[in-house]
């Protein structure tokens, strides 16, 4: 019928056949608007439909984002996991308002390793403090976009800087390394010595702390003192009548109020190289404390959990205390007091902070 034919491509180099339809009536070609090529026909004289034809398979499906960082990371991370192929153009954006007006993006080209493993991994720059807002899409040529993904909130907070040791309230003999972190008794030290925290518990707080022992030739203790409590007597400062401080010793008694008491509870003895975990509810007024991971209070026996708030020894009320650590007369010895939530080795009980 003479018809006319034009051939074309249909953006991935696949020809694409188009004529007019018998009756003189031009076709011509477009897109979608995801760069899909779309054929349409105009009506002719015998009434024929307008027509759309489509090529390739459907758009991906919805991606899922998930945050893997804690809301104090200022350059949050994230997964997307979804099917995705090579080539696939991911994008990604944040923004404060949960409508995503003005929205920041990021955008990642989908290599062989990522397209194996289905998963990839968005960090952003540094952000305010404040609620955030985060979504991504998989933008695939010719097939066309997915839907946005999940929608992931999270509300960015400054965390509480740890305390350290005090290098203004501490006995002379002490040296002090490791940010203020690690204390040491130097060859030729032959006097008993002591030292508390920057911060003091804050009311109400339930603490953790860890303590590692580096090196150990005599007794430790470590413990909580009020900020009236000697620190000349060292590793004697939990024992003290009328108490002002309760300590852990290196044979697993607690100290408090000058005699050593099993009733109320200890752990094992404790050396060199050993990991003790002291844990203190202020409101309560009882503590607990661990080596190496190992079970609360673990001769005194029965139930021990500070995350329950079962078992623990009960302290008498001293007013504001500071983690402090006495060393007895000896050469070097040292110990490294973990006060931050980062450099705990072993997992803090349920609801129990940093010293900060």
């Amino acid at each position: 019928m003479g018809m006319p034919v034009v051939v074309a491509t249909n953006g991935r180099g696949i020809p694409v056949t188009v004529s007019g339809n018998g009756f003189g009536v031009p076709c011509t070609l477009a897109t979608n608007g995801y760069g899909v090529p779309v054929v349409q026909a105009a009506a002719g004289s015998a009434g024929m439909a307008v027509t759309g034809i489509t090529f390739g398979p459907a758009a991906p499906a919805a991606p899922t984002l998930a945050l893997t960082s804690p809301n104090t990371d200022t350059t949050p991370d994230f997964t997307l996991a979804g099917d995705l192929v090579v080539g696939d153009t991911v994008r990604f954006q944040y923004s404060t308002s949960s409508g995503f007006a003005g929205a920041s993006e990021l955008t990642n080209t989908i290599d062989a390793a990522e397209d194996s493993a289905n998963l990839i991994t968005f960090t952003t720059g540094a952000l305010a403090l404040g609620t955030w807002y985060f979504r991504a899409r998989i933008e695939r040529p010719v097939n066309g976009n997915s839907d946005w993904s999940n929608v992931v909130t999270d509300t960015i907070i400054v965390a509480p800087t740890a305390t350290t040791w005090n290098p203004s309230d501490k006995t002379a003999g002490l040296t002090l390394s490791n940010v203020n972190r690690t204390i040491s008794h130097p060859t030729g030290g032959n006097t008993n010595e002591a030292i508390r925290s920057v911060a003091p518990v804050a009311a109400g707080q339930k603490v953790y702390v860890e303590y590692t022992i580096g090196a150990k030739t005599t007794a430790f203790t470590f413990g909580f003192c009020t900020i009236g409590t000697s620190l000349a007597t060292g590793p004697n400062a939990g024992y003290t009548t009328p108490s002002t401080s309760f300590a852990f010793s290196t044979n697993g008694n607690l100290r408090c109020q000058d005699a050593p008491d099993d009733t109320i509870g200890h752990i094992a003895g404790f050396t060199a190289g050993d990991r003790i975990g002291i844990a203190f509810n202020a409101t309560t007024l009882r503590a607990w404390a661990r080596k190496n991971g190992g079970a609360w209070n673990d001769i005194k026996g029965g139930a021990q959990d500070p995350a329950a708030g079962t078992g623990g020894a009960l302290v008498p009320s001293m007013g504001t205390l500071y983690a402090f650590c006495g060393l007895d007369a000896n050469n070097g010895d040292a110990v490294t007091a973990n006060f931050a939530t980062g450099n705990w080795v072993d997992a803090a009980p349920s609801g129990f902070t940093q010293l900060a």
